[in-house]
C-alpha cells in the first residue's frame, strides 16, 4: 500500500469523498453503463449520487465498512454488512436510494429498480458477510489498496465462520475476486440494459 495511505472506518464524514472515489472507480464499469444514463457526464453524476446513497444505506442497515485515505480523502472504499443485516427493508431503502436514479430520469429509475430486484434475488438464504460496494480510484489501483480492504472483509467473514458474498457486472473483476478465494455461484444473470452479472462467494474458513 502507498506510504501515507491509512485504513480507517468509513464514517459519515467520509461518505461524500467515498462516493467520489467510487464514481471514479466505476467510470467504465459495464453494469453502471447498462443501468445509468447514456450521456457520460450524467452517468458519472448518477454513479456518484447512487454510491453516496448506498454508503448511507450501508451505514444505517449494514456495517462494518472501511476506506483507505490519503491526506484525509478516501481513495478506496469497501462497504460491508455483517451476517443477518442485509438486505435492508425494501421500502425504507427505496426512499434512501431513490435520489440518484430519480435524477437520471424515468428510464434510469426503471432500470435501477430492475437491477436491484436481480441483486436481491441473488442473496443467499443463509448467513454471509456481504460486500455491498467496493472500489478504488483508477489512479490508485494495483497498489494493494483493494487487497487491503478486501482482507478486512474476509477476516470478518472468517471471524463469523460464514462465507463472504458479492456480485459484479464486470467480467474483468472475476480473476481478481478469484484471487481472494471467491468463485461464481449459481448461474450468470443479466440486469436491465443487458449487462451480465455474476454472484460470487468465498467459502467460510472454519
Amino acid at each position: 500500500m502507498p506510504e501515507g495511505a491509512k485504513l480507517e472506518p468509513l464514517t459519515r464524514a467520509l461518505h461524500r469523498g467515498g462516493a467520489e472515489a467510487l464514481a471514479d472507480a466505476f467510470a467504465e464499469d459495464p453494469g453502471w453503463h447498462s443501468v445509468g444514463p447514456r450521456h457520460p457526464a450524467r452517468r458519472q453524476r448518477f454513479i456518484q449520487r447512487t454510491s453516496l446513497s448506498m454508503l448511507r444505506v450501508a451505514e444505517r442497515w449494514g456495517g462494518p465498512s472501511w476506506c483507505i485515505t490519503e491526506d484525509g480523502e478516501p481513495v478506496g472504499v469497501l462497504a460491508g454488512s455483517a451476517p443477518g443485516l442485509w438486505p435492508p427493508p425494501n421500502l425504507r431503502s427505496l426512499f434512501v436510494l431513490a435520489p440518484g436514479p430519480l435524477l437520471g430520469g424515468p428510464a434510469v429509475l426503471a432500470r435501477s429498480l430492475g437491477a436491484e430486484r436481480v441483486f436481491e434475488r441473488g442473496y443467499p438464504e443463509y448467513d454471509v458477510f456481504v460486500v455491498i460496494i467496493f472500489g478504488v480510484r483508477r489512479s490508485h489501483q494495483r497498489k494493494g489498496i483493494g487487497r487491503r480492504l478486501m482482507a478486512e472483509a474476509v477476516a470478518r467473514a472468517d471471524e463469523a465462520a460464514v462465507p463472504a458474498f458479492l456480485w459484479t457486472s464486470n467480467p474483468d473483476n472475476l480473476p481478481y475476486y478469484r484471487s481472494h478465494g471467491y468463485d461464481v455461484v449459481g448461474e450468470e444473470t443479466r440486469i436491465p440494459g443487458g449487462a451480465s452479472n455474476w454472484f460470487m462467494e468465498r467459502p467460510a474458513r472454519l
